[in-house]
């Protein structure tokens, strides 16, 4: 089916991969339908959820899982500003490019208060400037653009009304209350 600019891309199947340091064992190697058994969802056919316990810049080690390309990163609740394992795998997504499948992957970020959104994105941005001083002292001597803010850290229209007690104070938390998106990889440009 043809589809004009104006139109959206007819998607027919849908494969949300979670993956993580933290996903359980008991659910590793599982593929789970995601669609009720009979399925009228206007042209859906096909909906699963995979799982990995590696971190999004790890190569898939699962034989019978092919690599896909992502559509969408999402980090949800990630703690990025607290947590320096996050370092490699934003590396590793500044410096995807090309015919590489992970490039420009659009990245939501989201975290339970602005403050933690705006430290995630404070440590994306020292990421991404550490990746370029490597770049240019690499034979890659270009002027790359390697992270775009899509929208800056704001409040979630979408977070949980449900506060999460926590011994911080004053602040309240919510999940997934504010958000954040960029796009990483070398572009010569902003988008």
């Amino acid at each position: 089916m043809q589809t004009s600019s104006a139109e959206a891309p007819q998607i027919d199947s849908l494969v949300l991969e979670i993956s993580g340091p933290n996903v359980p064992d008991w659910i590793l190697s599982r593929e789970i339908n995601l669609l009720p058994s009979s399925s009228e969802l206007g042209g859906l056919i096909s909906a699963i959820a995979v799982f990995h316990q590696r971190e999004y810049h790890e190569p898939n080690t699962d034989e019978a899982s092919a690599v896909l390309t992502p559509d969408l990163a999402v980090a949800f609740n990630a703690g990025i500003w607290g947590y320096d394992s996050w370092k490699p795998t934003l590396s590793f997504m500044c410096q995807s490019e090309g015919n590489d499948s992970y490039a420009c992957t659009p990245f939501i970020i989201t975290a339970y208060t602005i403050e933690e959104c705006e430290d995630d994105a404070e440590v994306v941005s020292e990421v991404a400037e550490e990746a370029v001083v490597k770049r240019m002292q690499s034979s890659k001597h270009d002027n790359a653009v390697l992270a775009h803010q899509l929208w800056a850290p704001e409040s979630n229209p979408f977070s949980s009304r449900i506060e999460r007690k926590t011994a911080s104070v004053p602040r309240k938390y919510y999940e997934n209350n504010a958000w954040q998106a960029w796009l990483l990889g070398p572009s010569t440009s902003a988008k």
